[in-house]
Parts: C-alpha cells; structure tokens; sequence
C-alpha cells in the first residue's frame, strides 16, 4: 500500500482480499478498488471493524475483519 495526498493505493492481492471479504460479511455492494481516497478506505477499514464485533459472523471471518481493520489503519494513518 502506498500514499499519495489523500489517496490510497492497495497492492492488486491486497484489495481483492478486502474485497472477497466485506462479499463475506455482508457489505459486498461497497466498492474496492486498487487506488481510493483515504477517507474511502477509512470507512472500509470502520466496517471491517464492525464485522470483527459482529457475533453473527463465524469466528474465523470475524477475526480476518478485524486483522484487515488493523492493517488498513495501520497504513492509512
């Protein structure tokens, strides 16, 4: 992942990652792509966040959200 300004940019494996997993958790009509603004991605990063607190969700999915929620703040800073 890179920044630029107020973009974000997420390596091709990483953003299909994100991608296969709000599918996962519900969110699928958010959209991911590759390049985003920052403030997009933050609001990915919070629903991933959501989706780790989430008790519907089995535990696994639950706990690759919240390791995604990590990384993405971690890197959006």
């Amino acid at each position: 992942m890179s920044r630029w300004g107020d973009t974000v940019t997420l390596g091709r494996r990483e953003a299909a990652a994100v991608r296969r997993l709000l599918r996962d958790v519900g969110q699928g009509a958010v959209t991911v792509h590759r390049t985003m603004e920052r403030r997009d991605f933050r609001a990915i990063a919070w629903l991933l966040r959501e989706a780790s607190q989430n008790g519907a969700l089995p535990g696994a999915t639950r706990q690759a959200a919240g390791d995604w929620f990590a990384w993405l703040e971690d890197r959006i800073g």
